[in-house]
């Protein structure tokens, strides 16, 4: 059985599509997976993918394929541009954020950082976010919120004194998330790409970054689609700055480098 099944199961399961070219890093993430099982070969491990009967092999098969890299505020011009933007808004009873693509939960924290901020100078604002992703080692990363020093590069030091507390383990410092970021926090698991996937909330802000260009076109719309249907009219959402949504007819109108506001609700035939 070629690797070619498990590009297709990848794909069919999680939307992820992985050229041929790039059918080594195929070979290179299952390998471990074969170890852990006492498998010989890649045959073995589909009969074995295909006879699971629990799907929990499925999990494992996803972590393993789904590329996560991130840091606190990667593409920082979103991060300001929130700030700003909730510095002008009137706080509502209550603001709902998605960090639809979380991995270990950088991009989590550093909107709660954003979001305390806010609070501080504006009692009145209260928020939640919801962050999820397919890859259930990370999320468990996320819930932790322990990291490595070198992660917090790109935090000012006067956050990394308010909301991070050192913890130090043999040969190594690491440190840990205030639990005033993580209060706010819900990490899930969840897959963007499977249907009925209705959270249940209507948020004011999506991040939905540096995911898509793993996707093939028509699961981005699918994807694009059911999040924005979660989305307040009025409501923003921030893709990658490497992406653009210009070209699909989504009720969305950009107003800054990939940050899209909700104008109207999407048309179903396009």
């Amino acid at each position: 059985m070629s690797l070619r099944y498990f590009q297709r199961l990848i794909r069919n399961h999680a939307g992820i599509h992985i050229p041929k070219e790039k059918f080594s890093m195929i070979e290179i993430r299952l390998n471990p997976r074969l170890k852990a099982l006492g498998l010989r070969s890649f045959k073995e491990y589909a009969n074995y993918l295909i006879a699971d009967p629990f799907g929990d092999e499925l999990i494992e098969f996803t972590n393993a394929l789904t590329t996560n890299k991130t840091v606190f505020f990667r593409e920082k011009y979103h991060f300001d541009f929130l700030k700003s933007y909730l510095e002008k808004e009137s706080p509502s009873d209550m603001t709902y954020l998605w960090s639809a693509a979380c991995s270990s939960g950088e991009e989590a924290y550093s909107l709660s950082i954003i979001c305390n901020l806010i609070a501080f100078s504006s009692p009145r604002f209260n928020y939640r976010i919801l962050a999820s992703d397919i890859d259930t080692n990370k999320i468990e990363i996320a819930k932790k919120g322990i990291y490595k020093k070198n992660a917090l590069s790109n935090v000012p030091k006067h956050l990394i004194r308010t909301y991070f507390s050192t913890i130090h383990e043999p040969f190594e410092n690491k440190v840990i998330v205030s639990e005033k970021l993580k209060e706010n926090i819900k990490f899930r698991a969840y897959n963007l790409t499977k249907k009925n996937n209705n959270i249940g909330i209507s948020f004011h802000y999506i991040f939905l970054r540096n995911v898509l260009y793993y996707f093939s076109d028509d699961v981005v719309l699918k994807v694009l689609r059911s999040l924005i249907k979660q989305l307040n009219i009025g409501g923003l959402i921030f893709v990658s700055l490497t992406e653009t949504l210009h070209h699909l007819d989504l009720g969305l109108l950009p107003i800054g480098s990939s940050v899209y506001r909700k104008i109207k609700h999407m048309n179903e035939k396009t």
